[in-house]
């Protein structure tokens, strides 16, 4: 195991509400000013290009509070925010063309937003909390999954992306607010059990034929679109009960879900303190990552053969303990499953979970949020991907040495 620090550059680190005081600041170590506060980053994303990052937060809203916001990830400046939400934001999602944004919230509501404008320009509203959201591949549909409430069940909502309606096109100009409710829903699929049971984050199969859904009970399910029925149930992990034996702060939860870079499997991480590779045919289990926190986050080097891996304790479970939080970004290698680095926690002024990141298309930019409300973005150089080959080139000669 290699515990070497992978990534040296932080090009910014900024709160996400104080965008307006909030001076850019370069860092070639981790020192600097932090700028924090106590709401939750819920979700992060780096559009196509890697120049726009799209940042949700779990705060309370109004204008002292955006919940979701857009940065420059080179300059650290902020761009705008997309105000309209009453609860927090849970989740969000951009087209690859950055024109439209989507987010989901615990106000119930699903919007669309013009990037351009920061209008909103559709509401979906719904009965119960909308947990997660995610676009098609072909921008034809979105999907979003609400929680239980007043006795019904999980749900899976799809929605026809209104905005490329022939007779229901965006007007530039136009600046009204289209109000929409859950029956304008394509499809509404109920979970095969009603148990309380949440999903925590969506994907759509790559054909768009299925959705994927990971779940609090620590089930993977997939859901057919067409015959609008649960159709799959992979247990993540069927040795967890004997697991939570042991360990009281773990639980069975799946919190983040991402595909690995061909799209022909996907990485799932878990509060049990494991993340796992699974092919998206028969689900079965390909690489296991096993760490020593429970996992918030994961995400896919997009050309290099990394895994980045956070989360760890709640602030009070590491307050009563003798251990620290364990809130560094972790690096796995992705064949070879061992952990071959990390990213330190800013000079432990970042006292919180990793809830969110995401790497750009191209792998030069990362972006991690946490807990506190934290945003840092880093620069990975041409350093980082000669070290994971000579880490890749060890791994190989230590294999042939072992069949000798």
């Amino acid at each position: 195991m290699f515990s070497k620090t992978l990534v040296k550059n932080t090009i910014f680190i900024v709160s996400v509400i104080q965008h307006k005081s909030a001076k850019k600041k370069k860092h070639k170590t981790f020192q600097g000013e932090i700028f924090g506060h106590n709401k939750p980053i819920s979700q992060l994303k780096l559009n196509r290009d890697g120049d726009l990052l799209f940042v949700s937060s779990l705060g309370a809203g109004g204008a002292t509070e955006p919940l979701l916001t857009v940065w420059d990830p080179l300059s650290g400046e902020w761009l705008g925010s997309f105000e309209g939400h009453s609860g927090a934001v849970t989740d969000l999602d951009v087209d690859l063309k950055s024109q439209y944004l989507i987010s989901s919230s615990n106000d119930s509501t699903v919007k669309i937003w013009d990037v351009n404008n920061g209008k909103a320009l559709y509401t979906f509203n719904f009965t119960a909390q909308c947990r997660t959201v995610s676009w098609s591949s072909d921008m034809r549909f979105f999907v979003t999954a609400t929680r239980p409430f007043g006795g019904k069940g999980a749900q899976i909502h799809i929605g026809e992306n209104p905005i490329l309606e022939g007779a229901d096109k965006v007007d530039e100009g136009d600046s009204k607010e289209t109000e929409r409710d859950a029956k304008s829903m394509k499809a509404t699929i109920d979970f095969n059990e009603n148990t309380g049971v949440q999903s925590t984050r969506v994907l759509w199969s790559p054909l768009d034929e299925q959705v994927f859904t990971c779940c609090t009970d620590g089930t993977i399910r997939v859901f057919d679109v067409t015959k609008q029925k649960e159709i799959k149930s992979v247990v993540f992990d069927p040795k967890f009960s004997e697991k939570s034996k042991l360990a009281d702060e773990i639980s069975p939860s799946l919190t983040d879900m991402k595909y690995v870079n061909n799209h022909s499997a996907v990485i799932i991480s878990s509060r049990n303190k494991e993340a796992k590779v699974f092919d998206i045919e028969k689900w079965d289990v390909i690489r296991t990552y096993s760490t020593d926190r429970p996992l918030n986050t994961v995400a896919v080097h997009p050309t290099a053969n990394v895994v980045a891996l956070g989360g760890g304790q709640q602030a009070q479970q590491a307050a009563l303990s003798d251990r620290e939080g364990l809130y560094e970004c972790l690096f796995h290698h992705l064949i070879f499953e061992e952990r071959i680095g990390l990213i330190p926690c800013v000079e432990k002024e970042v006292f919180s979970p990793l809830n969110a990141m995401s790497f750009s298309p191209d792998g030069n930019i990362f972006a991690l949020g946490y807990e506190q409300g934290q945003v840092c973005v880093y620069q990975m150089d041409d350093s980082f991907q000669n070290t994971v080959q000579q880490i890749e080139k060890r791994f190989i000669t230590e294999e042939e040495e072992e069949e000798l």
